[in-house]
């Protein structure tokens, strides 16, 4: 009996140890994922740090999302820097805040004489709408605030500022489109508007749009309208076309509106996974409301951007910008050749953030001037020392010199802002902050407004910021 038994389970038992094996075998091989319309692998390093961080809970993140959409060789030209950092994670989620302030200024008018002191309340707040898809990163970005003086009720105002952007990715290429609106009654240029501070703001435009000459209290507006195009042509090189459109426009009467419209190419190639050269053609012109001048410029910009992923991003260039500039009424333009350089750095290394950016170029002249060349350098950064604990820092300085083509003209202007402050963390999501900015202006000896406005003269003003703000919770969606 037994040896019957055994021959008759021994053929059931082969039956089913032959049907487990490829089984158990294709359960313990990985699966490959699908490849059909995947865009084409990015460039990157062998290696990368788990070192760098987007930054402290109390700090506002500088970096792109890590939007699974984002792939393709090191992009150094066009109108889109690189970040340095961790990014977040991208996800379909909304996301809102207050903010409530007390300041304290030295100079409510940015006055040279009868300088006049002043209390404000700022009451505002952020929307923050994120849609993530397969193919697609749609945000909404809405920040809005009201300020109220004690001494001087009719400077009440507020400010807004609304964002919309997207990145659609195909196969071999990627587009990017970004439409920035801003109601102020200040410069962006050193502009504080909530909590915490942010060291450098991402302000496409800044100096060649004209907004880095402080004005008096001056109502405006600023539309920056921008499109580019990123082509793969091989997991080395990739191809950029962008587009902007710029207007600046002042609600108080005085001053010249000024509207720029740009277009650039560019080519990328990475010689490595860190080291990226580019050559960058931009055309631009500048135009004026009411009608003083035209200007028109051509840039070559040779560039070289360092990746190493993920603390630090620099990018340089350097070239000649050729100009035409003509005057209303004149027959003929002037030509002329300025040097234009840009760069830029970002690094962050655990808890220490850091940013530089530096242009040169032609300005559009902050609506006092037909034209300026322009110097603008920015810095800030912040450092995380404990989980409740933040303190940063920024300054900036603009040198803005009317066009030796002006006749009988030859303003300049020194604008400059320092900032410091430091944050305190009331649980996860809430946090007590203080500021302190100064803004300065000095101008030269024989500044003249040729544009019949009002000219903005030296001041010097101190600012004390002491503000609470709270973030609610994220809500996801699918």
């Amino acid at each position: 009996m037994r040896i019957l038994s055994t021959k008759v389970w021994s053929p059931v038992l082969l039956a089913l140890l032959a049907l487990c094996l490829p089984v158990a075998r294709a359960q313990t091989q990985p699966q490959q994922p699908a490849t059909s319309a995947q865009p084409l692998p990015p460039l990157s390093p062998t290696a990368s740090s788990s070192d760098g961080q987007s930054g402290s809970s109390g700090q506002r993140s500088d970096q792109e999302p890590a939007s699974p959409i984002l792939t393709g060789p090191q992009v150094i030209t066009g109108g889109f820097p690189q970040r340095a950092g961790v990014p977040a994670e991208a996800v379909s989620r909304l996301l809102a805040g207050l903010n409530v302030s007390e300041v304290y200024t030295t100079n409510v008018f940015n006055a040279t004489l009868n300088q006049i002191p002043d209390e404000v309340t700022n009451v505002g707040g952020f929307v923050d709408y994120e849609r993530v898809r397969q193919t697609t990163d749609l945000n909404f970005r809405y920040v809005g605030q009201g300020s109220f003086y004690a001494q001087n009720p009719s400077l009440n105002n507020n400010s807004q500022d609304f964002e919309v952007s997207d990145i659609i990715q195909f196969r071999r290429w990627k587009l990017r489109v970004d439409d920035l609106f801003t109601y102020l009654t200040q410069s962006s240029f050193g502009f504080v508007n909530g909590a915490p501070a942010i060291p450098v703001p991402n302000q496409g435009g800044g100096a060649a749009g004209g907004q880095t000459i402080f004005l008096p209290y001056v109502r405006r507006y600023t539309n920056s309208l921008l499109g580019q195009a990123d082509i793969n042509l091989s997991p080395r090189a990739a191809l950029t076309i962008t587009g902007n459109y710029l207007n600046l426009h002042y609600l108080d009467p005085g001053f010249v509106d000024t509207y720029l419209a740009d277009l650039t190419a560019g080519y990328n190639y990475s010689l490595t996974a860190k080291n990226t050269l580019g050559v960058q053609y931009d055309f631009t012109a500048i135009r004026y409301n009411p009608v003083v001048a035209s200007i028109n410029t051509n840039t070559v910009l040779f560039m070289y951007g360092y990746h190493l992923n993920p603390q630090l991003n620099l990018t340089l260039g350097a070239g000649p910008e050729f100009a035409s500039y003509t005057p209303q009424g004149a027959t003929a333009a002037t030509n002329f050749t300025v040097i234009n350089a840009t760069a830029r750095m970002d690094y962050v290394f655990k808890k220490t953030g850091m940013t530089v950016t530096f242009y040169r170029g032609i300005g559009g002249g902050s609506g006092i001037i037909a034209g300026t060349v322009s110097n603008v350098v920015q810095l800030g950064g912040w450092h995380q020392f404990n989980r409740n604990w933040t303190v940063y820092a920024a300054g900036g300085s603009a040198l803005n010199t009317s066009l030796p083509q002006v006749a009988g003209i030859n303003n300049e202007y020194i604008s400059s802002f320092l900032l410091a402050g430091v944050t305190r963390q009331l649980g996860p999501r809430a946090n007590f902050y203080v500021n302190y900015e100064v803004l300065r202006q000095t101008t030269g000896t024989a500044n003249v407004c040729g544009l019949g406005v009002l000219c903005p003269g030296r001041f010097i003003t101190s600012q004390i910021w002491v503000g609470f703000s709270y973030t609610m919770r994220p809500i996801g969606f699918n």
